[in-house]
Formats: C-alpha cells, sequence, structure tokens
C-alpha cells in the first residue's frame, strides 16, 4: 500500500467512527409522523407516490398496486374493505399502518431476493431505519 493510502484509509476509519457516534438513537416506540413517515418519503415515493399519488413501475410483474395514500397517512381513509369481487374498492386511501400489516412490510424490506424493497436501482434500507420500521410495527396494533 502507497504511504498517502494507509493516511486516507485511517481517515476514513476515523469518519466513520464520527459518523456512527453522531447517529441518533433508535426510537423504541417510533411514530408514524415523526419516525417512519419520513423513511417512506425518503426511500419509496419513487414507486409508491406520495400524498396519494401512485407512481407505475414499468418494470412490475403485475398491474396489480397497493392502492393509493399509503405513504401519506397513518389511517384509512374512506371505504377499505374488500368488495363481492375481492376487490379494494378505487375510493380508498390504505393507511401505512394496514398497508404495513396486511402487505408483511418487513418481509420486503429485510429479504435479500427479488422483491426487496425498495427495489433496485435503489439500495436497501440502512440498519438504522430498518430497526425504526421493525419497532413501529412491533409497538403496532394488529391491521383490521
Amino acid at each position: 500500500m502507497a504511504a498517502g493510502c494507509d493516511t486516507l484509509v485511517g481517515s476514513t476509519a476515523i469518519v466513520a467512527l464520527l459518523l456512527a457516534a453522531c447517529q441518533e438513537p433508535v426510537p423504541k416506540t417510533p411514530t408514524f409522523e415523526v419516525d417512519v413517515k419520513p423513511i417512506f418519503q425518503a426511500n419509496c415515493v419513487r414507486c409508491h407516490g406520495a400524498g396519494g399519488t401512485l407512481n407505475a413501475d414499468p418494470r412490475a410483474f403485475e398491474a396489480v398496486s397497493p392502492p393509493n395514500g399509503f405513504l401519506g397517512q397513518y389511517e384509512d381513509k374512506s371505504d377499505c374493505s374488500l368488495d363481492a369481487t375481492g376487490n379494494i374498492p378505487a375510493t380508498c386511501l390504505r393507511g401505512a399502518l394496514s398497508e404495513a400489516k396486511a402487505g408483511n412490510l418487513a418481509l420486503y424490506l429485510h429479504t435479500k431476493s427479488v422483491i426487496r424493497m425498495p427495489m433496485a436501482p435503489s439500495g436497501p434500507l440502512a440498519p438504522w431505519e430498518l430497526e425504526v420500521i421493525d419497532n413501529w410495527l412491533a409497538e403496532s396494533p394488529p391491521a383490521p
């Protein structure tokens, strides 16, 4: 290794340690608005939209997508019960809690398979972000 590289590697390690020391602790009981929603908005809006929108992902294998809105609010808005044909009404705006519980969000965030969310070219969530969402799911009531 060249002489300058030793200094660079040492400096990189110090910066990494400082960044780790400065990171906020993971909240044990995170809230949707303060802790989870910003993670969703930073990592999921490319495909799932925000503010009641849903962006079509041209690489999606199926035309079926989750109902609009789940990044923007905690609870469902409108009637989200299944109709006689087993579909959710178009007027339904699913909330983050019911969508996360019903869709098994933790599986998609932690998996290393093709269905990992967020999908490439985005990288996986950081360990801190995963732990925040895991704590939120663990503390949240079950989906209706």
